[in-house]
């Protein structure tokens, strides 16, 4: 079984040969080793930095350093207090709105982590049931309908008036309407209309996809 391939270029029975698996789903047993294998469909949690050390962090650059340099040339050496003055100003501004940038970027992350949903509904055997969604792993089939989070990134087998909102990943404010055909070559993330993503959200129709990552491994893993 291969992961981490471009799943959008396959078409849906190359994909679910790839990953060893088939539309009845995988068997109880085969999911099980695959859990031990890849571990939990789940995101990492990573330490919280404070706002101190994020604070802190502004000022850990050589050209902080320089400028700092420069104001104790200016302050002791030259006199030149005003000038010196101006300096320290630039500095401490630049790094108010760098904490401010960052910290706001750690509580958006945090606000994504959140977006992970805790169930998740599969084919095994050949039989629709719910599952912890950190259950899920490669070769999972899931069944996606309105108002789902995606729990896991996926190749699309089936779509029935399906749209996504993807603007957790990639800013898209309106829903993207979903097909199963193969793209060609390169494409952003933004352009893989035959995938699901974790982390976004069925906005309309219905769907059924076979996973192709989970945890970190997903598109959504590797931003947060």
């Amino acid at each position: 079984m291969e992961l981490g391939q471009n799943w959008h270029n396959l078409t849906y029975e190359e994909a679910i040969k790839a990953l060893a698996s088939s539309y009845a789903g995988l068997s109880e047993r085969e999911a099980h080793e695959r859990l031990s294998h890849y571990g939990a469909n789940r995101l990492k949690e990573k330490g919280r930095a404070s706002p101190w050390l994020i604070l802190l962090k502004q000022f850990a650059s050589p050209l902080v350093y320089i400028l700092f340099i420069a104001v104790i040339i200016e302050a002791f050496v030259l006199h030149n207090p005003t000038d010196a003055g101006v300096i320290l100003l630039i500095v401490l501004v630049n790094a108010v709105i760098g904490f401010g940038q960052e910290l706001r970027a750690e509580r958006a992350l945090e606000a994504l982590r959140k977006l992970t949903t805790p169930m998740a509904r599969v084919r095994r055997n050949n039989v629709e049931h719910n599952i912890p969604a950190s259950h899920l792993v490669p070769g999972d089939i899931m069944i996606l309908k309105g108002g789902d989070k995606v729990p896991a990134d996926g190749r699309l087998l089936e779509t029935s008036s399906l749209s996504v909102d993807e603007s957790p990943l990639t800013g898209e404010s309106v829903p993207i309407e979903k097909f199963t055909s193969p793209i060609k070559g390169w494409v952003p993330l933004a352009d893989m209309g035959n995938m699901v993503h974790m982390g976004t959200s069925v906005a309309d129709g219905r769907g059924i996809a076979v996973v192709t990552a989970t945890g970190m491994e997903t598109q959504f893993g590797r931003i947060v």
